[in-house]
Order: C-alpha cells, then structure tokens, then sequence
C-alpha cells in the first residue's frame, strides 16, 4: 500500500461542525445559521473546494458530503461559495494557498449577492 507524505501536517482540518455558530460570530461577525448536522456548515464554507466533508459509515467506508462536487479540488480551483458573506476569509485562504501551491486558481468573490432560494 503506498501512503502519501506531505512536507509538514498534512493540508487537511478538522473541525466539529456542531459548535461552529458558537465561535463564528465572535470571528467572522456576522451570525451563522444554527445547525442540526455538519454538512449545514460545510455547506457554507467561504470556498467551494473546502466544502467536502468524511464520515466513517457502520461498514467502514467513508460517505463524502461534498454540494459542490469534488472538480476544484481535481482541477486546483479556488472558487467562492458566497452562500454567506465570507469575502476576507476566501481572499485570505486564497493568499494562504497560493503562497503554498503557486499553480492554484483562484476565482475572485463575485460582485453581486448569491440568489437565494
């Protein structure tokens, strides 16, 4: 079996959606919406390419949760999920990155508003 190695802790984090609205406000400020599984954050993340979320099934496959698929990630893309007003947390993330990984797209925030449905 062949394991990848990255140089450093690997670019993964985890995070316990669950108590996400009760330190978001206080850092981002503005409110989150409350949740009632992980996939309600996830689902909202700054970046589309970051909302991808694991869980370990009964059978001990991994059920992903990712609502914008998995084509950024495949194509090295950093595109805005603009579901909340997360504009400075997707141009930092993407200075972050770009630092990291030079190759990386990143789309700009967009102008206007997200519709909502």
């Amino acid at each position: 079996m062949t394991h990848l190695r990255f140089a450093g802790p690997p670019p993964v984090e985890a995070r316990d959606q669950a108590r996400v609205p009760l330190w978001y406000p206080r850092r981002f400020n503005h409110a989150c919406p409350p949740v009632t599984q992980a996939r309600d954050c996830i689902d909202q993340f700054a970046c589309r390419a970051h909302c991808v979320g694991l869980r370990l099934g009964a059978d001990d496959r991994f059920d992903i949760h990712a609502p914008f698929g998995l084509d950024d990630i495949v194509t090295f893309r950093l595109t805005p999920d603009p579901a909340l007003p997360n504009r400075a947390t997707h141009e930092a993330r993407a200075a972050r990155q770009t630092a990291l990984w030079p190759e990386l797209t990143v789309v700009p925030w967009p102008d206007t508003p997200a519709a909502t449905t």
